[in-house]
Parts: structure tokens; sequence; C-alpha cells
């Protein structure tokens, strides 16, 4: 993995509800995120969540020995695809090594961003304390909603509709 960067996401993210990540729901958008360091699993260029505000986005956080997280990728990739003009749709690698998530990545083959995160900092910092946990962001990059578990095809794009609607 030599020769990847260390990319930084950097977003004041205004949140509410995540130190109860464990539930569905939103919150009252109190709560800063501070900056996340992450690495690209799928290619060498910068990542930067702020780059992606003006557009609603989706942040799901996976690991290769989730089964739940290795079911319903296929799910993310066909809706992030389809909804490409509407929402942005990154995975999250954690609580695993990064040759382990390269690897997975590459054999899944899923076309929306991955990137992984570095020694779990997101993971610890935004109070997720299981896997799969998807987190949607507004287009003002404020968590709207979030949830713990898998999400199908069809729950993520009802979720997305409600994202859209707010």
């Amino acid at each position: 993995m030599s020769g990847r960067r260390t990319i930084v996401i950097l977003v004041a993210l205004l949140v509410g509800g995540l130190a109860g990540c464990g539930g569905d729901g939103g919150g009252d958008a109190t709560d800063v995120v501070p900056a996340i360091a992450v690495r690209s699993l799928t290619d060498e260029s910068q990542f930067d969540l702020a780059a992606y505000r003006g557009t609603p986005t989706v942040l799901n956080f996976w690991a290769p020995w989730c089964p739940p997280c290795r079911q319903e990728m296929p799910d993310f990739d066909s809706v992030a695809a389809a909804r490409s003009d509407e929402v942005h749709i990154v995975g999250v690698a954690t609580g695993t090594e990064e040759a382990a998530a390269k690897e997975f990545a590459d054999q899944i083959g899923v076309s929306y961003d991955l990137v992984y995160d570095v020694d779990d900092v997101a993971l610890s910092d935004l109070g997720i304390s299981g896997l799969p946990a998807t987190l949607f962001l507004d287009a003002d990059g404020r968590v709207v909603d979030s949830v713990s578990g898998m999400l199908s095809a069809t729950d993520l794009d009802a979720r997305i509709d409600a994202l859209l609607a707010t």
C-alpha cells in the first residue's frame, strides 16, 4: 500500500444523535464531527468530503469480516449507480486491516468511492458501535439520519428519498 496518500476529510458536520448510533434516527444537529483521516481504497486521488457540499451524501461504514456489510454492498453499488446525479455514496472501511479491506474491495468490485478509516478514528469519533452503520448527510453536510444495521436497496432508496426531501 506504499504510495497511498493519507487523505483527510475536512468537514465541519453538524450532527445530532450520533452517540446513539446503535439505532435509527437523526438528531438536533448540534455536535461537530472532527476531521477524519482516511485513505482511498479505489484510487490515488484525494478524497475530501467537503468537495461534495451541495450534494447529499451517504456514508456507509463496513468491514470485510461483517456478513451484513458484505451482503449490502452490491445494493449500495446499484443505488449509487442509479442515483449518482442526486446523491454521493461513500463506503468507509473500518475495524479491519487496510490490506484486507483493499482485497475485499477489489474482489467485490463496487464502483462508488471506498475509503479506509485509518486507526478506526471515524468509528470512534462518531460513536459507532456496530457495523454496518450508515449516515445520511444533507447538502450542507449535516447528519439528518442514521441507521445501524443492514440496508437493502429498497430501504436505501427510501432513506435517500427522505434525505432529498429535507
